[in-house]
């Protein structure tokens, strides 16, 4: 996908969703680095990954449990 279309649909997303659209890419961002699930190890690291993004998202905009 090329990064206008992207943009849009992650604005669009994001506005219909009330997320934001810092979070979205993140996830997104997820996509490439990630690409071979089947790789030993994958997995959990993409898990990891994805509650790393979310937690920084979240103490970013003051909510946080720690």
């Amino acid at each position: 996908m090329d990064h206008d279309t992207r943009q849009r649909l992650v604005a669009r997303v994001s506005a219909a969703n009330n997320v934001s659209g810092s979070l979205l890419e993140k996830l997104l961002d997820l996509e490439e680095e990630f690409s071979n699930l089947h790789a030993w190890g994958m997995r959990p690291a993409l898990r990891r990954r994805i509650a790393s993004v979310v937690d920084e998202e979240l103490r970013a905009s003051g909510i946080s449990d720690k």
